[in-house]
């Protein structure tokens, strides 16, 4: 299990109707993402009786006829019923906690900091109302800790990125993870550590590079027309195409081509891990590829 309702973000009791609809539209959005891609949800027991809005309690605010459709409503309290229960573990825990600096009473954010704070990556589903998505830092049970907070779908991809350095994951393990973490990448087959200069150590590296070619790449190759220095600029790492001297000689580009389903990709273009050593070449997205592939990991190809 990966994921865990904040309780606390159900009630709405003070806000207005527009603002409860938004805060419970968000979390079915959430929610019904999860459910979509066979995640488990945990949930702390009793949130049905939990105050929701105007005196009323989830479950009735959920099958009322507003602020939520009365269909979105019983499909969000249908989502919320099944969640697997986190009372157990969750008993040992102090539902005061700090969510970068504010107070807050959570079981369910608290037991997603304990997971983390023992090396297991776990997201807490919150409420737009808790104003905090992504990585944040949880004070709770004596201890700090960096917890995702999911308040939109896209938001779970930070759990997935966060995985590499909190679960530590092995070298074996990495594109199992990475399929997740960057969804609109695609890894060839043949991509091995082993070729960087000292191997797998660069690892945090190469999820940042990876981060921004997944979130930023295409938007920004598209707006500067494929130049290198003002994509570079824009995107925040070093990102070039082969110089026309390495162009020019088939030889030296041919180690560029990479076979990935049943294609051959010339990857031609490269991020830098640093300005003089380790190279991560990729190609572009075209009509025949929907997604950048990322093709080779190196040290320093011919130039």
């Amino acid at each position: 299990m990966r994921f865990v309702v904040d309780e606390e973000s159900l009630d709405c009791d003070e806000a207005s109707e527009q603002a409860v609809r938004d805060v419970l539209e968000g979390l079915l959005d959430v929610m019904s993402s999860l459910r979509e891609d066979g995640e488990d949800v945990g949930l702390i027991s009793g949130w049905g009786g939990i105050n929701c809005w105007r005196d009323a309690d989830v479950a009735a605010v959920l099958t009322a006829e507003n602020p939520l459709s009365r269909d979105e409503g019983v499909l969000l309290l249908g989502l919320l019923g099944k969640g697997v229960a986190i009372d157990d573990e969750a008993d040992e825990l102090d539902p005061d906690v700090e969510i970068d600096g504010l107070r807050a009473n959570s079981y369910g954010v608290s037991f997603a900091h304990s997971r983390v704070r023992r090396g297991c990556g776990m997201a807490a589903v919150v409420g737009l109302q808790r104003n905090r998505r992504g990585v944040t830092q949880v004070l709770a049970n004596g201890g700090k800790a960096d917890v995702v907070l999911v308040a939109v779908p896209n938001d779970c991809l930070q759990l997935w990125r966060s995985l590499f350095a909190v679960e530590d994951i092995r070298e074996a393990d990495f594109f199992d993870v990475a399929t997740r973490a960057f969804p609109v990448l695609y890894f060839a087959p043949t991509l091995n550590f082993g070729s960087f200069a000292g191997g797998y150590a660069v690892r945090d590296a190469v999820v940042a590079h990876l981060c921004i070619l997944n979130d930023d790449w295409q938007a920004a190759y598209v707006a500067e027309k494929g130049n290198s220095a003002r994509i570079s600029a824009r995107i925040g790492i070093d990102v070039s195409i082969e110089g026309t001297t390495t162009r020019s000689s088939e030889k030296k580009m041919k180690l560029r081509d990479v076979e990935f389903r049943g294609e051959t990709y010339r990857c031609e273009w490269h991020s830098k891990l640093e300005w003089n050593k380790n190279r991560i070449h990729f190609y572009p997205a075209d009509p025949r590829i929907d997604r950048p592939l990322i093709g080779i990991f190196c040290d320093h190809l011919a130039t």
